[in-house]
């Protein structure tokens, strides 16, 4: 009889770690088609480069879900735009940055101006107490004439690579990003450039402390490589960078993301040949 119930005992007990090893997998496989679904979610949220070639922008998350954004919108004959770092990854951060391009999406669309936006969702944020803050950068483009007007909240700087010339133009941040305390009107001075004839780049950490052949790329590194990169338009840029990164020319262990804004060669016959629908 000992020896029976030995036999049942062991059976039952294989029997329970099959269904214990059974529940893992189904909670595994639950678990992944949830981030399956929201990465797919998240992606959406990123808009398609602009059909007139103002804008183009890319993200290469380290995980499946990135604290990483970047958003642009026509509104009239301007375009606004932002590029931000939430702190933190994963499933949190990637709310927080669906909550950042919502409420961009809501400002631009009443074309508040760019320190308005950034002072707004500041608000935002401080109003629902989070512990969670964002590196945010935001400004409008006038595709009539190229001119810019941008606020830098605590995020990476800003390059202009201006054609045929080697001096950067570098916007650096000018106050706190948001959700940490409220603004003060002077901190939020709106810078103003122009941008024909050249290319805005804003990018996150994962662009700028990647790998080239052994070196970090920095800021000067990315305009040398924007430089022998061909064609005009931003999503020719923004290809030829990510391309780097697929072709592992590029390394980086960080979310990378990077948008190009630039005013488009008026001369089509000056584009290289497919140029045009971007």
């Amino acid at each position: 009889d000992l020896t029976l119930l030995e036999a049942l005992a062991e059976i039952l007990a294989l029997a329970l770690s099959n269904v214990e090893l059974t529940q893992q997998a189904i909670s595994d496989q639950l678990l992944q088609r949830d981030l399956a679904q929201a990465e797919e979610a998240q992606a959406s949220l990123l808009p398609q480069p602009d059909k007139d070639g103002f804008a183009a922008g890319h993200v290469i998350p380290a995980r499946q879900l990135s604290g990483d954004f970047f958003d642009h919108m026509r509104v009239g004959n301007r375009l606004a735009f932002c590029q931000g770092d939430v702190a933190g990854k994963g499933i949190t951060a990637s709310l927080m940055m669906a909550r950042s391009i919502a409420l961009f999406r809501r400002l631009a669309r009443q074309e508040f101006s760019a320190s308005e936006m950034a002072d707004t969702i500041n608000n935002e944020f401080l109003d629902v107490a989070s512990d969670k803050f964002v590196t945010f950068a935001v400004g409008w483009l006038d595709c009539d004439t190229g001119d810019v007007s941008f606020v830098n909240c605590g995020h990476g700087a800003a390059i202009i690579v201006r054609e045929g010339q080697e001096e950067l133009d570098t916007i650096d941040s000018q106050t706190i990003p948001l959700g940490l305390a409220p603004y003060q009107k002077a901190e939020l001075q709106e810078h103003e450039f122009n941008v024909t004839n050249a290319h805005m780049f804003l990018t996150t950490d994962g662009i700028t402390e990647a790998e080239f052949r052994g070196r970090e790329v920095g800021l000067s590194g990315l305009a040398s490589l924007s430089r022998r990169l061909p064609g005009h338009s931003a999503l020719e840029k923004v290809r030829g960078i990510i391309a780097l990164f697929e072709q592992g020319k590029l390394s980086t262990h960080d979310d990378a993301t990077i948008l190009v804004i630039t005013k488009p060669l008026t001369d089509t016959s000056l584009a290289p040949e497919g140029d045009h629908a971007t």
